[in-house]
């Protein structure tokens, strides 16, 4: 929010895979995309999707390799909202 009030640009993020589908059914969202777990640093688990595909299976890969390491414990509240 602090970018966001000073006027920064900042990427839109989204909390669930069906908040992103109904944005790109909107036209509020284009491809590509990346996804990312929400915690986590560097460029762990991290992909561009050029395609609706792309999203679903980069979406599903993100949250297994969230579940396999420690992200799990920063997840562990709700796994569906674990990737950006």
């Amino acid at each position: 929010l602090f970018l966001v009030e000073k006027n920064i640009p900042t990427p839109t993020t989204f909390l669930s895979l069906q908040a992103v589908h109904q944005a790109i059914e909107n036209n509020t969202l284009e491809l590509p995309l990346i996804i990312k777990p929400r915690w986590g640093m560097g460029s762990i688990s991290i992909y561009k999707a050029e395609t609706i595909e792309e999203l679903n299976v980069f979406y599903k890969k993100v949250k297994n390799e969230i579940q396999s390491t420690y992200l799990k414990y920063e997840s562990a509240l709700d796994i569906d909202k674990s990737v950006l």
